[in-house]
């Protein structure tokens, strides 16, 4: 423990070095955002929270329910922030998304995190686009910003999606000025080939690569699809299926996998299968409702050439949920977008240990500020 906080006080020192060269030649309001950018770039290496961060319940009236969410602010936020977790049970309460949204409540943003309907129980769905629209209206109306404030999204892992849909289908003149994703996708069928196989496929060498990967993927996509069966039964076998997955001595799936309908072994298929190649004809496979949503969210299929919103793109190279490949190939999709890529990024956990990620997490917390100050060129 002792070697890596001296690692870490090193990496610090090390870019504090290089921040006092970049702002030599900088004016005192880059200066600033600078300072900033490094002390967020520390909140997110330690997971240190401020304890000086207000926290406030919100009730956001949704247009098919209310939702809960908890709104992070200090004296007098800059612009406002909608922080979008991943597929976790935790919701907007887990321990990290906390400290992570009162970092950035202490670097200047209003940060409204809100439990969109359906990310509790793991589940992932193009529908998710609008509750997170209706929390981008509501931190503007309710964050205490100054009128014109930027107003931008951070979405995490498979939220990134529904967050980019969201930005695309927001009526001209409400898109949110710039959206962060850490970790997220671009294609349904490349994302699904990933978390149930491990391979991506590298265009560059034309040819498919194996990496390690975590198979929390797959039971995720198996959950969030289930209420697209027709049986009831199917969802309740699919679901146990996937809560046995990590039992510590071997289980006989048989009875569970027997007693599945055509459309339930279809996506088991799909779930439980190894080769890239057949991918396709799984999906294919799908029930149409499936094959339909599986579509509906994915961003290939969407032009995202005129998209006005700023991407800040932060992935992974050893990402084990979803390739680096996807962020790339969604910043090559959307002209107005920036990429910073990390070697030590598994997904969306951290592990600064090397100057060249520090630097690079730097820039992204940057431009993340200016674009906080509105100051984010295109």
């Amino acid at each position: 423990m002792t070697q890596r906080l001296s690692r870490r006080r090193k990496l610090a020192l090390a870019l504090l070095v290089l921040v006092g060269l970049a702002v030599g030649a900088a004016s005192l309001p880059a200066t600033q955002r600078s300072i900033d950018a490094l002390w967020l770039v520390y909140r997110l290496a330690t997971v240190k929270a401020p304890t000086d961060v207000r926290g406030e319940p919100q009730l956001i009236d949704g247009a098919n329910g209310a939702f809960l969410a908890d709104l992070y602010w200090q004296d007098e936020p800059k612009a406002g922030l909608v922080l979008v977790t991943g597929a976790q049970r935790d919701g907007r309460q887990q321990p990290q998304l906390v400290a992570l949204a009162k970092g950035l409540a202490e670097a200047g943003f209003a940060v409204l995190v809100p439990d969109v309907p359906g990310l509790r129980a793991l589940r992932i769905s193009s529908a998710q686009a609008e509750p997170i629209q209706e929390a981008v209206a509501h931190v503007r109306a309710k964050g205490r910003l100054p009128a014109g404030a930027p107003v931008g999204i951070a979405a995490l892992s498979y939220s990134v999606g529904p967050a980019v849909l969201a930005a695309a289908d927001s009526p001209a003149g409400e898109q949110p000025d710039f959206l962060l994703g850490i970790g997220g996708y671009y294609d349904s069928e490349a994302a699904i080939t990933f978390f149930t196989t491990g391979y991506f496929y590298d265009r560059t060498a034309d040819r498919w690569r194996g990496m390690p990967f975590n198979d929390y993927g797959k039971w995720v996509f198996v959950l969030s699809n289930t209420p697209f069966l027709d049986r009831i039964e199917d969802a309740a076998l699919l679901r146990q299926i996937a809560s046995l997955r990590g039992a510590d001595e071997p289980v006989d799936l048989t009875p569970l996998i027997e007693g599945l309908s055509p459309d339930g072994r279809a996506v088991l298929r799909l779930a439980q299968n190894s080769d890239p190649a057949k991918t396709p004809a799984l999906i294919g496979a799908l029930p149409p409702a499936l094959q339909q949503e599986i579509e509906a969210l994915s961003l290939a299929r969407r032009d995202l050439t005129d998209l006005d919103t700023t991407l800040l793109l932060v992935h992974g190279h050893n990402d084990p949920i979803l390739p680096a490949s996807e962020s790339v190939r969604l910043a090559d999709a959307a002209p107005n977008s920036r990429l910073y890529l990390l070697k030590n990024l598994a997904h969306v956990e951290l592990n600064l240990d090397s100057l060249a990620d520090g630097w690079t997490l730097l820039r992204a917390c940057y431009d993340l500020m200016a674009a906080r100050d509105g100051a984010l060129k295109q």
